[in-house]
């Protein structure tokens, strides 16, 4: 995305403990944007839906903190319900930024949960993809895999990245 050129002003990525040793936009793309001077938004500190925090793996202020002190414009939570929003609330106003040794021990603890992306289910399953966006950004595709082989029938996708146009 960012070597077409396109002069973004914003640029939304998912950031979280687990993202900063899997797959890591917080590594690949974050120094990218601060260096461009692109505004970086940070999604699903929580993880998407709080599986993470709901295992115990890690916990909601761990995760908003570690997100809300990276190098970004905003940090973007989902809220389900008043508990949440209360929770949420109050973490951000008694934020205090985590130091990088509390943010490297943080990704050091959960490196083991992020190795296969079990908490970052929209790395690897076509739950929040479909096979274009996934091939298109590199992401694996396994084509024999029975949720790719339907998606790709009801697409008629020929599992190339950009589909062919039609002589």
């Amino acid at each position: 995305m960012l070597a077409t050129g396109f002069p973004f002003d914003a640029v939304q990525m998912p950031l979280n403990p687990f993202d900063g040793s899997f797959r890591s936009f917080e590594q690949k793309v974050l120094p990218k944007l601060n260096r461009r001077g692109i505004a970086a938004h940070g999604m699903k500190p929580l993880s998407g839906h709080g599986d993470a925090i709901k295992k115990g793996a890690v916990t909601a202020e761990e995760s908003l903190r570690y997100a809300m002190s990276l190098p970004v414009t905003t940090t973007i939570t989902g809220i389900d319900k008043p508990d949440i929003l209360r929770q949420n609330l109050r973490i951000a106003q008694s934020f205090k930024p985590m130091s990088a040794a509390e943010m490297q021990a943080l990704r050091d603890r959960v490196r083991e949960y992020a190795s296969e992306g079990r908490f970052e289910l929209y790395k690897v399953s076509l739950k929040f993809d479909n096979p274009e966006a996934r091939l298109a950004h590199q992401f694996p595709l396994d084509e024999k895999q029975a949720e790719v082989k339907e998606m790709m029938q009801a697409t008629e996708n020929t599992g190339h990245p950009y589909p062919r146009l039609k002589p």
